[in-house]
């Protein structure tokens, strides 16, 4: 893998500074090539060659907002009347060249980018939140909660120990405090008086 992301950044250098394109390069492509360029000790190098990525994703739902198909093989079919080879990674690569320069401004790109370390701090906190996941797997084996409910427990970074503690703290009203607490206008888990009440029966049953 290091002699292939070496090829990568050779030939990117010529280009510098870079701004890469794939289609869902947010929820997919990016956290996947840092991870492998940070892997390999290359990160520093790949961070200096480029100033981040573009999701064409978005761009396209933007560009294009009555569509119900936002793949890129649809996108094709449709806007180009094409067809290509989905499963060669040259020819996918080809085809949103093709796609991006014909119907995405470079407005709108830059609109849907993000920057390297946005990534990197990306991929922490979804480790984090997988962690805190794992702990919460006795709530939803006991369906105390469910794997819907677990997920957003997690994002907010919140594990089984900090409910516990919680609990341990001030009962039902400190869990209440912890859940409902308002971020951005919003619960920081959830408002829900039924799931708060499932929650605290699991340090009842203690």
């Amino acid at each position: 893998m290091h002699d292939g992301l070496t090829k990568f950044l050779d030939w990117l250098k010529p280009k510098k500074p870079c701004l890469l394109l794939a289609h869902n390069a947010q929820g997919f492509d990016a956290k996947h090539l840092i991870k492998a360029l940070t892997s390999c000790g290359q990160i520093d190098e790949f961070c200096q060659i480029t100033v981040g990525f573009s999701d064409t994703l978005p761009a396209f739902r933007e560009m294009f907002p009555d569509r119900k198909s936002f793949s890129q093989q649809a996108l094709a079919t449709d806007l180009l009347d094409a067809t290509y080879n989905a499963h060669s990674a040259l020819d996918d690569v080809k085809m949103l060249q093709t796609l991006s320069t014909s119907f995405i401004s470079d407005t709108v790109l830059l609109k849907h980018s993000f920057t390297n370390s946005w990534v990197q701090r990306y991929i922490v906190y979804l480790s984090q939140k997988s962690k805190a996941l794992r702990t919460l797997q006795p709530l939803i084996c006991l369906k105390k909660i469910s794997k819907s409910m677990a997920e957003k427990v997690s994002a907010s970074g919140l594990t089984l120990e900090h409910l516990q503690l919680a609990y341990s703290r001030g009962g039902v009203d400190t869990i209440s405090n912890v859940l409902i607490e308002k971020f951005d206008g919003r619960a920081r888990v959830t408002s829900n008086k039924r799931v708060i009440r499932s929650i605290c029966s699991y340090f009842q049953a203690d």
